[in-house]
């Protein structure tokens, strides 16, 4: 099962969404208590990372279940476009 949607260093100028505490010393982050407060606070923490400048954003991947699936798909598509 995918874990995070993006992997890699974190940096400074990162933002960070999910349900696990992200690590320390990135930019913005979001932690959300459960899947429902995740799909709710998302396109929010985008639109925030934007004003910031932000240029990477790890996407933790939900539990497949229930608005989990949709917010993968989601998830899925954002990372593909261009």
């Amino acid at each position: 099962m995918i874990k995070y949607l993006l992997v890699f260093n974190y940096v400074r100028a990162t933002g960070k969404i999910g349900l696990s505490w992200p690590p320390e010393g990135t930019a913005i982050t979001c932690h959300c208590k459960d899947p429902e407060e995740y799909a709710h606070r998302l396109f929010r923490f985008f639109r925030e990372c934007d004003r910031e400048n932000i240029r990477t954003i790890c996407c933790e991947m939900p539990p497949p279940e229930g608005i989990g699936q949709a917010l993968r798909d989601r998830l899925q598509r954002a990372a593909e476009e261009k």
